[in-house]
């Protein structure tokens, strides 16, 4: 068997630690898998950025760039500079590009290239494929990407069918990597979750996204506000997250008030905040939907409330059907129906014994589901003779 020298990663991203989110989880844990598997791995990110303890006892580097932690035209162009003038030229070097905005920076640095010395691996997490079908200022970067590529990672079944549907040909090219939750949480599940789950209210349900349309908190406000006022009462909704959508802020504060339950806004929350909302809640909810041309590719939250024992509702949208197994890790409604939103909230208050066994199942799921794998799959793309 012929043994192949594993490749130099340099992993492109505007976000990253100590920003939060789907994307920042993302690059961390595939940089620590990487890491493991003795690949040499790079973060290139914001000026704001930090190496968080794990990846720094791994001996994974972070290259601070001057730009912001953002996807506007200045992040792009300084992005678009730094790898024109700093990426290494050995042909044993991959671009791993793990979001939206570095594509376009790729785009403006090699378009006139036509042959680069590394490879390219590039992630889709969904919004930019919906964008990249007729917007220019999207279309165009991301089939660049697409054909430069040697393999293209998605997080869901939902982007691989848009992807194969919308540029046929990279098909053989996209792979489903089967993300799992961060190996902090993994830990803090076992730390913080609770000995017994609870069977009586009063009934704590949280959301934690950001405050935006396309995660659909004002859906499940208009369904508390029908619940039986008997359920009402026993009711503590906690939304977590921040938001910049002014109207958007003050449509869910108006709804809040006349929903009928103990609504409370806790606004963004540090790690071990978190970990404690997930602790203390009942189960899980968010009822994302399309947004324009945003959409929930996957949804890796609902895994991390699986590992406290939550289970979800969830709509069916995007790929979050991949995230919450109907029946099985939660309850799946039709996306946008709020009387079906509603049905669940009250199973989930009145039938202890389906929540917590709904509880079970996303914990095992969630639990088993790991980043290493994810390392794998990118590795096997590795071509002999680069």
């Amino acid at each position: 068997m012929v043994e192949f020298e594993q490749p130099e990663i340099i992993l492109l991203t505007h976000e990253f630690y100590p920003l939060q989110g789907g994307i920042s989880t993302f690059c961390q844990e595939l940089a620590l898998s990487l890491r493991r598997r003795d690949c040499e791995v790079e973060i290139w990110g914001p000026s704001v950025a930090k190496l968080p303890e794990p990846l720094a006892r791994f001996g994974c580097h972070l290259c601070s760039l001057p730009i912001p932690a953002d996807h506007g035209f200045q992040a792009t162009l300084g992005m678009a500079k730094a790898l024109r003038r700093n990426l290494p030229r050995k042909r044993n070097t991959v671009v791993v590009i793990a979001e939206p905005g570095p594509l376009r920076a790729y785009f403006l640095a090699f378009r006139n290239t036509p042959s680069p010395d590394h490879r390219l691996w590039i992630i889709l997490h969904g919004s930019e494929i919906l964008r990249g079908r007729k917007n220019p200022l999207w279309k165009w970067p991301l089939q660049f990407c697409l054909t430069r590529a040697t393999l293209v990672g998605t997080v869901s079944a939902f982007n691989r069918e848009l992807i194969q549907s919308h540029f046929p040909g990279c098909g053989e090219k996209v792979r489903v990597l089967p993300m799992g939750p961060s190996s902090e949480i993994r830990e803090a599940a076992s730390t913080y979750a609770r000995a017994e789950q609870k069977k009586k209210p009063p009934w704590q349900i949280l959301t934690v996204a950001r405050i935006h349309p396309r995660k659909g908190q004002d859906l499940v406000l208009r369904a508390l506000a029908l619940l039986p006022a008997e359920i009402r009462q026993d009711v503590v909704y906690r939304i977590v997250g921040g938001g910049r959508r002014k109207s958007y802020l003050r449509k869910i504060k108006n709804l809040a008030q006349k929903s009928g339950v103990r609504v409370q806004f806790t606004g963004p929350l540090d790690e071990k905040a978190l970990w404690e909302e997930y602790a203390r809640a009942d189960f899980f909810i968010m009822t994302s939907r399309q947004y324009r041309r945003s959409v929930e590719g996957f949804g890796l939250v609902y895994l991390e409330a699986g590992c406290f024992g939550l289970p979800s509702i969830a709509a069916r949208s995007g790929g979050v059907a991949d995230a919450v197994l109907d029946g099985q890790t939660g309850v799946l409604v039709e996306e946008g129906k709020v009387m079906d939103i509603r049905d669940a909230l009250e199973r989930f208050c009145t039938d202890s014994r389906f929540r917590l066994d709904l509880g079970r199942g996303a914990r095992e799921y969630s639990m088993k589901r790991t980043w290493d794998s994810v390392a794998a799959q990118f590795l096997e793309s590795t071509l002999p003779g680069m």
